[in-house]
């Protein structure tokens, strides 16, 4: 239950996300907002893992880089990028409703590749959830574009990232871990922002209005500090505990948090279709513990 809490808190802490990215986006194309977010992450882990080091007496090495982190440093990179992208091609309606599909990608996955059998009950209460994600985007689909493709490509790479984390995280030091993610997106991310952007202007960030609330700068602080660092170290501790399938799904209140902070911050409607969406996702979320949880065995007398 504690670490299924944590993994909500983690969603909590992406809707926040939200407000910051739209911040970035003042100064900076979606390219360097994604890009220039690890960059400055991967700064603050810096001093973070060199403290690491001095305490715990480990190599830098250890804490600086594993294979496992490439591989999941990567497929989350690309998985954002192809987000990036695709939010630029069609609607955001559509691009939040498919990037969830991740939630159903994600058993459709471990079915597959690992044999995983699930019950019945959860894909009950992955339909209600996705329902409501369907009822939260108040249902305006229209047809099937390119953009919408590379939506769907990026949902089936978030879920790769989900089950990577599921893998390669069981014996590792989560926040460790994560930083030696976050080090592979920025590295990753400073090229590509340099091809597709230019140079950003990092000036905007020192002037005097940076300070004020809602500029890029704190946009930055939010995704860096908290979205990065504390959120995924937050999924990579929670995973050890809790299936890669059942992550994904509570992955959906990520859309209910980031709806809650749009009306709060930036006076986006909230109609009562959304609303009866978001009571949707909170009650599939909610039974969790409830429907499926592990059967007692029954004692032999």
């Amino acid at each position: 239950m504690l670490k299924l809490s944590l993994l909500i808190l983690a969603t909590f802490i992406w809707g926040a996300g939200f407000v910051g990215t739209r911040w970035t986006l003042i100064d900076f194309g979606p390219v360097w907002s994604n890009g220039l977010r690890f960059v400055f992450a991967a700064i603050f882990g810096i001093f973070i893992t060199l403290f690491l080091s001095t305490k715990r007496k480990i190599p830098l090495k250890e804490l600086f880089y594993s294979r496992n982190a490439l591989y999941c440093g990567a497929t989350l990179w690309l998985a954002l990028q192809l987000q990036t992208i695709g939010i630029g091609l069609t609607t955001l309606s559509k691009s939040g409703f498919l990037t969830t599909f991740y939630a159903l990608f994600t058993p459709i996955i471990c079915l597959v590749w690992f044999k995983q059998t699930f019950r019945k009950s959860f894909w009950a209460l992955l339909g209600l959830s996705l329902i409501g994600v369907a009822f939260l985007c108040e249902l305006e689909f229209s047809n099937i574009n390119t953009g919408d493709l590379f939506i769907l490509m990026s949902a089936l790479f978030f879920s790769f990232h989900i089950i990577l984390i599921d893998r390669f995280c069981s014996e590792v030091d989560s926040f460790v871990f994560n930083l030696q993610q976050i080090y592979i997106v920025a590295l990753i991310s400073i090229p590509f922002g340099f091809i597709f952007e230019g140079i950003p202007n990092i000036s905007v960030l020192t002037s005097v209005k940076a300070l004020q609330l809602g500029s890029s700068l704190w946009g930055f602080i939010i995704l860096s500090i908290f979205s990065s660092i504390i959120a995924f170290s937050i999924q990579v501790y929670a995973q050890k505990g809790i299936k890669a399938h059942i992550v994904g799904m509570v992955f959906l209140m990520e859309s209910v948090f980031s709806s809650f902070f749009g009306y709060l911050l930036f006076n986006e409607k909230l109609s009562p279709l959304m609303i009866f969406g978001c009571v949707l996702i909170l009650i599939a979320v909610g039974l969790i513990p409830v429907v499926l949880r592990p059967k007692r065995e029954k004692r032999s007398v």
